[in-house]
């Protein structure tokens, strides 16, 4: 009899302990699927869930004076970038390897001290569509992607401990991902390529982005909004829209070029870079209203760089006012955040180069 009860206790315990299991195995299969849900690839914010891009190999091969040469490798992908600065710009080639076999190739030019960003944008925009006529699929557009965005922080320290090295050789590297990630945008949704040059660009504040790859959280944003709200009792019309927008679209995520849109209209942007590149081109040339194309008192929504409420001082176009500046510091303090919360093109201090142009 004890030996029976003794085997019904063994046979009960292995039940429960088969239950158990088969609960565990389910519990873990629904954690999975939500974490593989959490990384899927949304239409909503083209980012890459290719966790296999984390540490690429960077390494500066030896080149004359006043050339990069750079091969950053990841797996079964090479990256080459080639860049060399004369007394007239800077010229670049970013030759990408897949399988040992040349998978694309783009090239860039850029007059540093005369960058007129309507001309720039057109040239990313057509070099993007070359990539996306020859076929080029958007998971191999994404893992070039991954690469160069994992990679540039320690191309910039490797170049800064290379004497003689100058970081404005570099500078081409964003304007390569800007081609990539366009081509990318453009297959994904069907649209055509667009690159939009992203403001704190043209203050130098960072280095080229298309605003159209940059998203921000709408939690993380409406919080902030809502406390620089409570802390300097100020909400404009454009912010109760924007805070309008947010609290009624199901997205998580909002593009910067959308975010933007609301105090700095996108047409009107396009209309100040206009304006800028008539400038250059022309210098005093005057438009239909009898005024100068550069004089930005009439014809920019946030007025010049030192009216008051605009972030900095400086001559031209206000780029950002006080909430917007708010809401960039908040969300990229010490460029510590997650790339889709911070600008992807954000750089630790005293890092980018400013080319003199006086000199």
């Amino acid at each position: 009899m004890k030996s029976n009860l003794f085997i019904f206790r063994n046979l009960l315990y292995l039940a429960v302990v088969f239950i158990f299991l088969l609960v565990s195995c389910s519990t873990d299969r629904e954690t999975n699927s939500e974490v593989n849900e959490d990384y899927s690839l949304s239409s909503e914010d083209g980012f890459s869930n290719n966790q296999s891009v984390i540490y690429p190999n960077v390494e500066i091969i030896n080149s004359p004076e006043n050339t990069l040469k750079l091969s950053i490798t990841n797996n079964n992908f090479e990256l080459v970038f080639n860049s060399s600065v004369d007394k007239n710009g800077t010229s670049s080639n970013l030759s990408i390897y897949k399988d040992d076999k040349e998978l694309f190739d783009t090239d860039f030019y850029m007059v540093p001290c005369d960058i007129i960003y309507i001309e720039v944008q057109d040239d990313i925009e057509l070099e993007a569509e070359f990539l996306v006529q020859e076929g080029i699929s958007v998971e191999d557009l994404r893992v070039v992607n991954d690469i160069m965005t994992n990679s540039y922080i320690d191309i910039i320290n490797e170049i800064r401990s290379n004497e003689g090295r100058k970081l404005e050789l570099f500078s081409n590297f964003f304007f390569h991902r800007s081609i990539v990630n366009t081509a990318k945008r453009s297959i994904t949704s069907g649209e055509d390529c667009q690159c939009t040059t992203h403001p704190r660009h043209l203050s130098g504040e960072i280095y080229f982005n298309c605003q159209e790859d940059i998203y921000i959280s709408v939690k993380e944003l409406e919080e902030t909004i809502s406390d620089y709200i409570v802390e300097t009792g100020e909400q404009d019309e454009s912010t109760s829209n924007l805070l309008n927008f947010l609290d009624n679209t199901n997205n998580t995520k909002i593009r910067f070029d959308e975010y933007y849109n609301f105090y700095f209209p996108k047409i009107e942007y396009m209309n100040m870079l206009e304006n800028k590149a008539l400038e250059q081109n022309y210098g005093n040339a005057e438009n239909t209203t009898g005024k100068a194309a550069y004089d930005c008192a009439w014809w920019c929504p946030l007025g010049c760089g030192s009216s008051h409420g605009c972030c900095g001082n400086y001559s031209g176009c206000c780029l950002y006012w006080n909430i917007l500046c708010y809401v960039h510091d908040e969300l990229c303090i010490d460029c510590d955040l997650p790339l889709d919360l911070c600008f992807s093109g954000c750089i630790p201090d005293n890092v980018m180069v400013i080319v003199d142009c006086d000199v």
